[in-house]
């Protein structure tokens, strides 16, 4: 009996090494890139800073798009907008992500702020990427879920402009998309259950919209929006008297932001991302300010908008 105790004991040893060797091998983060399109922009009048004068591929929407993968978590999305051959399609050549809002339906999707389907990521020209990573948090993507996409674009040059919107996606797999916590998107800022849009007035401005928390917990990540002559956009929370974050815009970082009258726009805007940024109660009421700058002699900005979600995780 004494002999067989060890050849027990290391049998039992490597049961349990395979079993754990086994739930580790299921856990994965895994990128996708998907492309949503091609979308063909109408010619526009030559003017790069006149939005009116645009070609324009109005709010289209596209139901029971590709998803990354099912019963997943997603912990990261970098949008693009590209031509056919994957080089980056942006306001040097003409054309402009006005928009891109993704959706969810299924078990447990509906929008906190709005109802209706649940939009869990967006993103304006800026591109600005969603990043969790490195936190135990993730979106999750049940197997039955269906993605739609509402898309608006804009072309300033004078021939048309073929595009595709462009996502890498990046995702929890197995144990390790089980095991993070959930996240829920919740929108604050100009209209934000309608256009989204407001009319920035000469000089510098500070406009304020308020909203009342819809969930309770803990504030992990958010993404902020404004237009061209956007300085910044913040989220307070009024009840508490504490400022959640300030998104800080910049402009012409790269080429593609910089148009060939020599304009830079919005290129960027920061962004917080914490365990946790900070709390909230549902019923908190919540301020975003919309900071512009629009220099005397500009035309009137009536498109301007001031938007910012909070990733949220509920508690």
């Amino acid at each position: 009996m004494r002999r067989r105790l060890p050849v027990l004991l290391s049998l039992v040893l490597a049961a349990i090494a395979a079993l754990t060797l086994t739930a580790t091998a299921g856990a994965a983060v895994v990128t996708k890139t998907i492309s949503y399109g091609p979308f063909t922009i109408p010619a526009g009048a030559g003017d790069p800073h006149d939005h009116h004068s645009m070609g324009e591929v109005p709010n289209r929407q596209i139901d029971n798009i590709a998803k990354p993968c099912t019963n997943c978590s997603i912990v990261g999305a970098r949008p693009a907008l590209v031509y056919a051959d994957g080089s980056s399609a942006n306001l040097d050549t003409g054309p402009m992500l006005h928009h891109a809002v993704f959706s969810a339906k299924g078990k447990g999707k509906a929008d906190a702020t709005c109802g209706g389907a649940e939009r869990f990521f967006a993103s304006g020209n800026e591109r600005t990427p969603l990043d969790v990573s490195g936190l135990p948090y993730g979106y999750g993507v049940g197997k039955a879920d269906s993605w739609s996409l509402l898309i608006e674009l804009m072309n300033w040059a004078t021939e048309a402009k073929t595009v595709s919107m462009q996502v890498t996606w990046t995702y929890a797999t197995g144990t390790d998309a089980t095991s993070r916590k959930p996240i829920r998107p919740t929108w604050h800022g100009s209209d934000v259950c309608g256009l989204a849009e407001f009319a920035a007035p000469f000089g510098f401005s500070d406009t304020h919209f308020d909203s009342t928390a819809p969930l309770s917990g803990a504030v992990i990540s958010t993404i902020g929006h404004v237009h061209d002559h956007g300085v910044s956009v913040e989220t307070t929370n009024e009840t508490r008297g504490t400022s959640i974050c300030t998104s800080t815009a910049a402009t012409g970082e790269t080429p593609g932001y910089v148009t060939p009258d020599g304009r830079r726009h919005v290129s960027s805007l920061t962004q917080c991302t914490a365990d946790p940024v900070a709390r909230v109660a549902r019923g908190d009421l919540l301020q975003v300010h919309a900071t512009y700058n629009v220099p005397a002699g500009h035309h009137a900005v009536e498109d301007a908008m001031g938007i910012m979600i909070l990733y949220v995780n509920p508690s």
